[in-house]
């Protein structure tokens, strides 16, 4: 999502990093009180911190990376948009609109559910390839007009990845 400042930075940095980007400022407050003595409590707040950025689009962190990845043809079909569109809000020249936020924001944790399994060329790849667990149909054929991350053929991919990245099924 491009909030962490350094991969291997501490969890009290990674979690001020996300506070700073305008992201969960309750979690924070609760892991302040709780402090590090109390490992049960941390733990659990960490879950509800995790649930909270996955439920939380950051579009102008989640840009470059994406398009690192898929490069912008195939962002582009991905996220149904030109690319124009695509420059534009890639850049920051026109706000991202909601519905584009939201399907750059499941593509963040696809890609990242893929990452575990494939480099950037096998991401790209796994979109335009037939899956077996798709009965032969490639992700792409799934993503189709303005889709959202809440309809069923995207949470059957997002479910896919991340079944890949646990190694609990062949893409």
């Amino acid at each position: 999502m491009g909030l962490l400042p350094d991969p291997a930075a501490e969890i009290d940095v990674v979690i001020g990093s996300i506070v700073q980007a305008g992201l969960c400022h309750g979690i924070n407050q609760r892991w302040q009180r709780i402090g590090p003595n109390d490992p049960d409590q941390r733990q659990a707040l960490l879950v509800a911190f995790h649930q909270l950025l996955e439920d939380s689009p950051t579009p102008a962190g989640e840009w470059p990376g994406l398009r690192e990845v898929c490069g912008d043809e195939l962002l582009g079909q991905i996220l149904s948009i030109s690319h124009a569109s695509l420059r534009r809000y890639g850049a920051g020249e026109r706000r991202c609109p909601d519905g584009v936020a939201a399907r750059l924001h499941w593509l963040a944790l696809v890609v990242e559910a893929l990452e575990g399994s494939y480099n950037a060329i096998g991401i790209r790849r796994w979109f335009a390839r037939p899956r077996q667990a798709l009965a032969g149909a490639t992700p792409l054929a799934l993503l189709e007009g303005s889709w959202l991350p809440e309809h069923p053929g995207p949470r059957r991919l997002k479910a896919l990845a991340e079944a890949t990245q646990a190694g609990m099924v062949a893409s």
